[in-house]
């Protein structure tokens, strides 16, 4: 590894697209919008002519559109995936808040197809310029699994974070040649670079890098790309989809290494495991939640509340699963002032009755714990007739992803929607 090289403008991005080859390079957004959107709205059933059409609209107007499609389609079915995102576990292209990544797909795309170079499998070109969609997630998922590295808050981005930054950057220089068939010699004064940046964004340039400089050594194969993928959607090189579509499926993506076992032991710390850090995290000077350390993987908040905050993660013991999380730092329930204790439980009520009709579940539960993180919250599980658990308590070790994206993405909007509250890009 030379170095980094920062491209703060779109006029930088552009200069460097026009620099002369030959060069390849992997770029963190998607490249194309899913088939089934393109074929629904009609549009040109190629890439460059998809690409043109989106080119001649104002941000404004891409924008109105997709919001237009999703208002037009039913409950489960108004965000879609390219075949790329299901297999990678990546996030729809559709996607303008939280993770903005249709934001970037209207930036990144027209501009691509403005600079004449080869897009791979999109637009081949004779450039020897080629330009290859990556996904550094899916890269850093071989070290550390699902957990989050970064974070663009400056105040989100926690030692915990740089700690699992110094692990992905540990995992590269030992063990890089046994994911991607090639070793890689990163300089000391670079290491520090890359596990000190909170944003992620030059750890994440790395892990394109690496991609693409995987891809280069499959050039004679069309760099790692199947011959049979969809050239309308695009495809995201890694070495895992090499075989496709005789893989042995995303179940890699999920499964645990040895380092992302300690961190579920993390996880599931509690006052039993570890006491002393339990009880550390019980003063709001290191309390987690008081000090905005990051959600778990795939945790959205869903509203704020005056008193309290609501979250959900689309992977729980129970399909709709909630967290109201108090804004007060309290340990025990009987630790609240009256007045403090009635406005959090209103809320609590307020929440349960939105989720048991959002969720058309039989019966919501509520539960109180803090044996893991002491900072008062509760749990509303909704509960169903044909639930997990018939008879018994809940088992919270026994979790599945209930949603599909565009189910979760529904129900966080539904219930936004019962609770009155309004869509940010800030909440998100």
């Amino acid at each position: 590894m030379d170095g980094l090289l920062e491209l703060p403008s779109f006029e930088a991005f552009e200069g460097f697209l026009a620099a002369s080859g030959p060069w390849v390079a992997g770029m963190d957004f998607p490249f194309s919008q899913p088939r089934k959107l393109i074929e629904n709205l009609g549009w040109p059933e190629t890439w460059e002519g998809v690409v043109g059409k989106i080119a001649g609209m104002s941000k404004a107007e891409f924008l109105d559109l997709l919001e237009d499609y999703r208002a037009s389609r039913p409950a489960g079915d108004k965000q879609h995936l390219r075949q790329i995102d299901a297999l990678a576990d990546s996030r729809s292209p559709m996607m303008v808040y939280g993770v903005p990544i249709g934001r970037m797909f209207f930036e990144g795309a027209p501009r691509l197809l403005q600079s004449g170079a080869s897009i791979l499998p999109c637009h081949q070109t004779a450039s020897d310029r080629i330009i290859l969609e990556a996904y550094p997630a899916l890269a850093s998922r071989r070290w550390i699994g699902k957990r989050s590295y970064k974070n663009d808050v400056k105040k989100k981005q926690t030692p915990e974070l740089e700690a699992v930054r110094k692990e992905i950057v540990a995992g590269v220089h030992e063990d890089l040649d046994e994911h991607f068939g090639f070793a890689l010699k990163i300089p000391s004064q670079l290491v520090e670079v890359l596990i000190l940046d909170g944003s992620g964004d030059k750890l994440d340039a790395l892990l394109c890098a690496i991609q693409a400089a995987w891809a280069f050594t499959q050039k004679d194969q069309n760099y790692g790309i199947p011959p049979i993928v969809d050239p309308l959607e695009g495809w995201i090189v890694d070495p895992f989809f090499k075989d496709f579509p005789d893989m042995p499926g995303s179940s890699y993506l999920k499964k645990s290494t040895k380092k992302s076992d300690k961190a579920k032991e993390k996880q599931t710390m509690s006052f039993h495991t570890n006491f002393e850090q339990w009880q550390q995290m019980a003063d709001p000077a290191h309390c987690p939640v008081c000090n905005a350390a990051p959600m778990p993987a795939g945790m959205e908040d869903i509203a704020e509340l005056p008193h309290s905050w609501l979250s959900a993660e689309p992977v729980e013991c129970l399909k709709g699963a909630c967290h109201l999380i108090s804004k007060q730092h309290v340990v025990e329930l009987f630790e609240f002032e009256e007045a403090e204790l009635l406005a959090v439980m209103k809320e609590v009520q307020q929440c349960a009755r939105a989720l048991k009709k959002v969720t058309g579940a039989v019966k919501i539960n509520y539960e109180i714990h803090g044996n893991t993180v002491p900072h008062f919250h509760v749990h509303l599980y909704p509960r169903y007739i044909d639930d997990p658990f018939p008879g018994q308590a809940i088992d919270y070790n026994l979790k599945t992803r209930w949603y599909t994206d565009d189910e979760y993405a529904d129900f966080i909007t539904e219930m936004r929607t019962e609770l009155g509250v309004t869509q940010s890009e800030d909440l998100d």
